[in-house]
This record gives structure tokens, sequence and C-alpha cells, in this order.
């Protein structure tokens, strides 16, 4: 949305208003008195009653795809303008009633003028720069010189500065920082193609904006103006589409692809068809991580398909949000009264169009029951490979920690609460995928910080990952803060445990879930398997009466790639330790549950009548010494 005052917006709202369309050619030429002047405005008497149109659109497909890159339309008719425009830069504006403040429109070069049927009237039409521009400029020699491996921000940076005579708006997007090698030497290579490939590998929408920048946009979920009931014309479908369940990526529609989340889901967004797909082609990894990315920037998108012509609201763009109050038909047949409908709906694409009777059509294109959402710009360039995919699922082991309710974290006296454990091993040597997405109520605090560790035994954490190498996604909806973090390691330890903890210096306890949240192992995850006696303890032998001892007992726990860890102090003995050893006591039951599951061992004891056991010689004042103690 551009900057706009309220009271101009206020003014807009009120079709008695004045406009004025001013409509200015920065770089024509002409004699005005006898002297040469460059730069001429349309005089308004010169621009035909309600003559003017401006279409524009980040999505034109039948469902949403992030691309865009689609250029801006401007037509008007003018009277009486003899000067050859074919070609000249134009540049459009209006203003309302008395105010002197114009509220930019378009910005662009008239790619065609059309004489009406009386000569006097011209039709003018005009695109943008990504038709006249970017669209058809060879950048072969460029990409053939640049000096790889370079990151994809540093290549889109320096396409624009070294070739494109158009500015790109400053951004950081979500897969700036991924590395690319050279792999093609191309004879030929559009600019649009390159950044197209640079929208769709990032999950945004290209645009010109209205001072003629090339903008890399995305969808504003907030909503920016309310039109209540004060519309010519609207109608919505009565589901939502929410694409990005998953984020796939591949070369093409035949070719196996890696996707993010890998759990299944009810909706995918597929990205192919990408220039820059086969340049990480060989490395899953970076792969995975591409798509991890694009699904951070997309997946809480959610959007309704509607069309509305209302008023001209000339501030507002393409991706903001707008609300509207419908009349619900069906509910209102059903419960025998008016029911009306607010809801929000954001703008792809509009046209607008008139100068006094200035009206916007805002619509957003969309069907039911959708569950691919195919983004292919047809850009792959074919290479020859005989290296094999790597399988996108069957030799990775999926472990989910997803849970469904919120519940309390206790934070400790070190300010730090653990907020999750996994019951698996990772292997030395496994190469481990993690994702994490958890909801927090914000309560009483601004700010955590989440780490995670491998927790090797009762006294050993490694913290595995430094906070700068993880990628987080921080969103605040109402009172709930949204988290989520995508990284890779290879475990460094033998055999050990993920856990997961919070840290905040302010709160006792903290409420929180996690949603999606699952570890990818790459190698056979070691799972906790059984508990067994490692060694006995120092005395297997009582007298009936005598206090059971346990000292020296070693119970571990046993992985299945092998390892061990002692579990002694966590498990529970039957008979417990310190009871009184009767004659029908010939075992130990040893119990150790974990996560719901029960794992016993036993050992085997000897309890004599205490004749029997004087007779075998014991230490008599040890015995006394033991009865003693627990008597």
């Amino acid at each position: 949305m551009l900057e706009v005052s309220d009271e101009i917006k206020n003014l807009y709202a009120s079709t008695s208003q004045p406009k004025h369309l001013i409509i200015y050619f920065p770089e024509l030429e002409h004699i005005e008195d006898g002297e040469t002047v460059i730069g001429l405005e349309i005089p308004q008497e010169n621009i035909k009653f309600e003559s003017m149109s401006l279409d524009e659109s980040i999505c034109e497909d039948d469902n949403i795809t992030f691309v865009g890159c689609i250029s801006s339309k401007f037509t008007v008719t003018l009277y009486n303008i003899t000067y050859d425009l074919n070609g000249q830069k134009i540049e459009v504006s209006m203003t309302i009633g008395d105010t002197n403040t114009p509220i930019p429109l378009f910005n662009g070069w008239v790619s065609d003028v059309e004489l009406e049927t009386n000569r006097a009237y011209k039709d003018i039409t005009a695109y943008d720069a990504i038709y006249s521009k970017i669209s058809g400029v060879d950048v072969a020699n460029w990409y053939n010189t640049l000096n790889f491996p370079i990151t994809l921000g540093n290549l889109r940076v320096s396409l624009f500065e070294d070739n494109l005579s158009i500015i790109a708006e400053e951004a950081t997007l979500p897969n700036d920082d991924i590395e690319i090698s050279k792999e093609y030497i191309p004879e030929s290579l559009d600019a649009l193609d390159v950044v197209k490939s640079i929208c769709q590998i990032n999950g945004v929408f290209g645009i010109i904006n209205r001072q003629g920048n090339f903008e890399y946009r995305t969808l504003n979920p907030d909503v920016v103006a309310v039109f209540g009931t004060n519309y010519k014309d609207a109608t919505y479908r009565e589901f939502t589409l929410s694409p990005a369940g998953r984020v796939v990526i591949r070369e093409s529609a035949n070719k196996t692809g890696i996707s993010y989340p890998v759990i299944a889901s009810k909706t995918s967004y597929i990205v192919q068809s990408n220039i820059f797909m086969a340049e990480f082609e060989k490395d899953t990894v970076t792969k995975r991580l591409v798509a991890g990315n694009i699904y951070g920037n997309l997946y809480n998108i959610t959007y309704r398909p509607f069309e509305a012509t209302n008023y001209g609201a000339p501030w507002l763009e393409c991706g903001d949000t707008v609300s509207y109050t419908m009349y619900d038909f069906e509910e209102s047949a059903a419960q025998g009264e008016d029911i009306w409908v607010t809801a929000s709906y954001t703008i792809l694409k509009r046209h607008l169009s008139g100068i006094q009777n200035l009206f916007d059509e805002f619509s957003a294109e969309g069907n039911e029951g959708t569950t691919q959402f195919i983004s292919d710009i047809g850009l792959t360039w074919e290479i020859e490979t005989d290296l094999e995919k790597a399988s996108s699922a069957a030799d990775e082991n999926k472990i989910s920690f997803s849970t469904s309710k919120y519940s309390n974290v206790r934070i400790n006296s070190e300010k730090e609460g653990l907020i999750a454990k996994l019951p698996y091993r990772c292997a030395k040597g496994s190469f481990v995928v993690f994702h994490s997405e958890i909801e927090m109520d914000m309560g009483d605090f601004d700010e955590v910080e989440i780490y995670y560790t491998n927790y090797v035994n009762r006294n050993t954490h490694i913290e595995i990952i430094d906070s700068e190498d993880i990628i987080p996604v921080r969103k605040v909806v109402g009172n709930t803060l949204h988290l989520m973090w995508f990284f890779s390691t290879y475990i460094t330890s033998r055999s050990s445990v993920f856990r997961a903890y919070i840290k905040n210096n302010n709160a006792e306890q903290i409420k929180c879930k996690f949603a999606n949240s699952y570890l990818i192992i790459k190698g056979e995850p070691a799972k906790f398997q059984k508990i067994e006696v490692e060694r006995e303890p120092d005395k297997v032998q009582f007298a009936e009466g005598e206090r059971l001892d346990y000292t020296g007992v070693i119970i571990v726990g046993i992985y299945t790639d092998g390892t061990k860890e002692d579990v002694t102090e966590i498990c529970s003995f039957d008979p417990s330790e310190g009871e009184a050893a009767t004659l029908d006591m010939h075992s130990v039951k040893v119990t150790l549950e974990d996560e719901g599951t029960k794992y016993t061992t036993s050992f085997s004891i000897d309890v004599l009548p205490l004749v029997s056991y004087l007779e075998k010689g014991p230490d008599i004042h040890g015995m006394l010494y033991e009865f003693n103690k627990y008597s």
C-alpha cells in the first residue's frame, strides 16, 4: 500500500470530489514559444473523458503461484496531441479535490499509438519496464563472465546493477545465501527468465512498482482497507486455499523432487522448471534447504478467491489485503434472517478504470479442492548427468515429535526448561535434518531463546549448532509467538539423544506446543531397545530377614546401534533395596519406564535361613552391622 493520508483516502470514497489525471512524458523533446523544451505534461482538456485504465497483477494463473513478473498495462485516449509518443517514457499520477499530493499510478514506456477514426484522438498503450526494459534483454555474456561460485543474492544484485537500466529495491530474500556453481555456458539468456527464476526460487512476486523500480513483493496479511458494504458488486468463494502445506522443488514434472517438510500434507506448492534447479541437483541437502527456505516464506499463507468492484482506491497495490461485508445468501435462507459476513481478501489482480467515475476491480483466482499448486516457468536448462538422484524419502527416517496440545514448561533456576526430548539416538556419523515449529503463549515475556543439544548421558550436553547457523522464522499472531527452525548437522559424538531447551529470564513457566516438528536421519537411527545387567551387585546372598543391598549393580540401556548408557539411577527394583529378605525371594526384577514403554531385566539373589547362612561362615560382625543399620 502506498503511503496516503486518511484525508485523501476519504476523498476518494466520496464520488463528488473532482479528480485530475496527470500524464507526463519526461523525455519528450518539443518546441514551446520557439524554444526546445524537454518534458511535456498533457493538459486536462486533452485527455478523453473516462478513457484511462490500469491493469496490475502479481498472479494470473488459475491458482496462486509466487513468481509475478507480469507487466502492468496503462491505456488512455488523448485528444489533439500531435507529438510522436511511440517509445516515450510516461509517468502517470492522480490528485483529488484541492489536494496537491499526487498518487503515482504508472511508470513505463509507450508501446503503441493507434489513431481513431477521428484522427484527432490517439489511443495510447504503455507497459512498464518488465515489458520494455527486462524482457528480451540478452544477459548471456554477463552470466558467462560471473565469478562462480556465487550466491543467489549477489547474482540478482549484479543482474540489475550491471545489466538493466532500472533500479531494484533493496530486499533480503530467503535463498540469498544459497551458493551456486557454473553448470552452463548459455549462448543466449533472457533477463526476464533470470528474474522469474530468482522470484520463483524465493517464493516472492516480482513487480515494477509505481516509482518504476523493480520490487520483490510478498503478500501483506494485514487488512489495509475496510470497504464494508461500500462496493458496487462483490462475490466470494466459500473456501480458502493454503497452497504451501509443503514445498516440492524439482527440475520438471517427470523428475523426482525434494520436499520440505517431508511428511505428507494436504497441499503441495511445487516449484519446477527453474534455471537454477540443476545448479544444486547433485546436492540433496542444499536442495532441501532451498525448499525449506521457500516454505518458511509461504507456510502461513491462506487466501480466499473473490471478485469485487468498488470505488477507485489508487493507493492500494496488488498483494494488499482488504475487507468486505457481504450478504450470505445460503445462511440467510437457512436462518430466515439477513446474515452478513465480514472477511478479508488479498488482491492478486486489479483493473482500475475511469477518471471522475473511478472504479477498482479486485480479484484473486483459485479452485476448490486444489492439492497441487504448480509453479512452472518452463526455463530448466537440461544437463546430462550419470549421477543417481538421492531419494527424497526412501532412505531417510522421519521422526515426528509434534504435539496437539499446549503443555506447561517449567523454567528452572538456570532460566531454562526442557521442551523436547526425542526417544531416538542418532549414530555417530549420521546426517540429521531438523525441523521444528513451536507455538508459545507470549504471556508476560517478549523474547525467548531456543537451543538444541545432543544429550550423551546425564552429565553431558553438547550444543550441536551455533545460533547463527539456524534459519529462524519468527511471527507473532495475536498473543501467540510462532517460531520455526530448520537446520542440518552431522553427528560427531557417539550415539546421542536430541533435546531442545528454552531459555527465558522472566517467566517461571511457558505454555508451548510443537507443530509439524520432526527429525530426518540419514543413516539408521538408534532406538532404545532393552536394558541389561552389566554388573551384578557386590552381594547376591542374604540371610532371611537381612536388608537387601544392591550396591555395585550397573544396569545399562542398549540401543539398536549397540551403544550403551548407564541407566541404573532411573531404574526401579522389585523387591526394593532395603527390604527384609524372605525365603521366597530368588530374583530381583529391574524395570525402566521411558516414553510409556517398560523395559525389564533381572538378576538372581539367594536368601538362606539364618542357621544355614551362618553355617556358610559369613562375616558375623558385618551382618550384625547391616541388621542394626536398617532396624
